[in-house]
């Protein structure tokens, strides 16, 4: 089984992003589309669009947005 947490923090650090347990994380729009493209790109899956309308603030976030697309 896939290490979420493990590979959101990979992917979010390959676009810059340190993430320190679950803290807020401060994502421009540019950077949020390139992880968004990344985990598409990643796990070979396309996120819809009422994904992207949803504000993901932490990594556990961004989890449970793998965990609903897998």
């Amino acid at each position: 089984m896939t290490d979420y947490v493990e590979t959101m923090r990979k992917i979010l650090k390959e676009n810059g992003i340190i993430v320190f347990q679950d803290e807020v994380l401060d994502i421009d729009s540019l950077r949020f589309i390139s992880v968004i493209v990344q985990i598409e790109e990643e796990f070979g899956v396309t996120i819809d669009n009422k994904y992207l309308g949803i504000e993901y603030k932490t990594l556990n976030d961004y989890v449970n947005l793998l965990k609903d697309l897998i």
